[in-house]
């Protein structure tokens, strides 16, 4: 499972006891059991132990409209409590923290002299 883990010791719910950053992932659900309902979006964090759904952010996801899914990061204050996949917010919501670590452009801009003129129409190509 995907969903963060939290093992048999610890208690039901545990309250962070400092801020965390992970990786903001955005979930649009669409139904197609014949339900007259529309998509269903779901925030959530990745963190170093797992995958958890973000709930009780207090502006009905305001806070998430320019956020990239996968590439921006988001902070969660300490005081959110975090159980069965999920941390709930407590009203609050998170905080934009730019685009992550892993989104690192390895190549500086002056490197594109490096390439061959087939190298370079063919990261055009991908690019259109």
């Amino acid at each position: 499972s995907l969903r963060g883990k939290e093992d048999a010791t610890t208690a039901h719910h545990r309250t962070l006891k400092k801020d965390v950053v992970g990786l903001f992932l955005l979930a649009d659900i669409q139904y197609e059991n014949g339900i007259a309902r529309g998509p269903e979006v779901t925030y959530s964090i990745e963190l170093e132990d797992g995958i958890f759904e973000l709930e009780n952010t207090g502006d009905n996801g305001r806070w998430a409209k320019d956020l990239k899914s996968g590439v921006d990061s988001v902070g969660i204050g300490r005081g959110a409590t975090k159980s069965d996949g999920k941390i709930n917010m407590g009203g609050k919501p998170p905080v934009p923290k730019g685009k992550s670590h892993f989104d690192r452009s390895l190549v500086k801009e002056d490197d594109s002299q490096a390439r061959s003129p087939e190298q370079q129409r063919m990261l055009d190509e991908l690019h259109r």
